[in-house]
């Protein structure tokens, strides 16, 4: 799932960047996307949920997302 990630954000930035480049008067558009680190790893997370939620189930996502799914015990 990784690699659909990568390739995703690769694409993405890509056609991004040709837009950029293409303004009416030829001028290039400034433009600077703000990058945080990440909190907490994939593995962090889903350690932490495993123990704070049991029987969550933790799914990578595209672009570096994921989605975690948890049930309240009856």
């Amino acid at each position: 799932m990784t690699e659909g990630a990568t390739a995703g954000n690769q694409l993405h930035r890509a056609a991004s960047a040709h837009q950029r480049r293409g303004a009416a008067d030829g001028t290039a558009v400034s433009y600077q996307s703000p990058v945080r680190p990440a909190p907490l790893t994939y593995r962090d997370t889903r350690r932490l949920a495993a123990r704070l939620l049991p029987g969550a189930r933790f799914r990578r996502r595209l672009y570096w997302r994921y989605s975690l799914i948890w049930a309240k015990p009856g």
